[in-house]
């Protein structure tokens, strides 16, 4: 499936803000390793 530019946006937009969460959940002093 080809990724035309604004699905290709919305991928992005998404990424991010997964990675966004994942910082909050990991890097704010929990049970788990900060990851690297």
């Amino acid at each position: 499936m080809a990724l035309d530019g604004e699905s290709h946006e919305l991928l992005q937009q998404v990424t991010s803000s997964a990675k966004a969460q994942a910082r909050q959940v990991f890097g704010s002093g929990s049970c788990w390793p900060r990851p690297t």
